[in-house]
């Protein structure tokens, strides 16, 4: 069988073993989800439900998630970042193919958070590397930016940026929230600055977060002005 083919065939037949029905109820598709070895095509798929639909399964995948260990490669990792008196909670899902955030993570946020809040306002921002989408929904939690496009080679951090979008951009009975995360975001698999180019997104700032090592002399990138 040619490859093409192969992988077309086995992305029917798992979606097929997973539809999303609605009669299991937001914790019976969690539950079932997190019983296979690859959820990610029935996670691609079950994107075409609507946000609205899919946010209330994905918070009881996180609850499923933080009552102990599964066979499932997902796993969760609940957030919590401050900017002066304004706190803010993040529930990440993450693959194994995916960076956690982690202490420079943290350090590149804060740097971000220095600017006056003025200085964001109205703003379109492309992320680099985007990953989890930790960074750009914890930015659009903090300030008036309009939009952040994500990008990333990795197209599973593509679909777990946009499952979190959802996940933290409505509650668990499927309502959006007041702070439009999930309209404000959205994530696309590029090389680097191609996929914004491509579908004219015009950005008023790169930012990027790359991990050390990653670059010459290690750390992040900061790049004010247009594309």
């Amino acid at each position: 069988m040619p490859e093409a083919l192969k992988v077309r065939w086995e992305f029917f037949y798992t979606w097929e073993m997973l539809p999303f029905d609605v009669s299991a109820g937001p914790q019976g598709l969690a539950r079932t989800l997190l019983t296979v070895a690859d959820p990610l095509p029935a996670l691609e798929g079950w994107l075409d439900q609507g946000a609205g639909r899919l946010a209330p399964v994905l918070h009881a995948l996180v609850a499923e998630l933080a009552g102990g260990p599964t066979p499932s490669p997902l796993s969760h990792a609940p957030l919590e970042v401050s900017l002066g008196d304004h706190k803010v909670k993040l529930e990440l899902l993450l693959l194994p193919s995916i960076f956690a955030p982690e202490a420079w993570s943290f350090t590149f946020l804060e740097g971000l958070l220095r600017k006056p809040g003025t200085f964001y306002r109205g703003k379109r921002v492309v992320e680099l590397g985007t990953g989890s989408g930790f960074i750009s929904l914890a930015l659009l939690s903090f300030t008036e930016i309009e939009r952040i496009l994500g990008v990333d080679l990795n197209p599973q951090a593509i679909l777990m940026a946009r499952l979190n979008a959802i996940l933290n951009g409505f509650d668990a009975e499927g309502r959006e929230a007041p702070n439009r995360l999930h309209t404000r975001f959205e994530a696309s698999i590029s090389d680097l600055l191609r996929a914004p180019r491509e579908h004219g997104f015009a950005a008023d700032l790169v930012i990027g977060c790359i991990p050390p090592g990653h670059l010459p002399g290690g750390g992040s990138g900061f790049h004010p002005g247009p594309l």
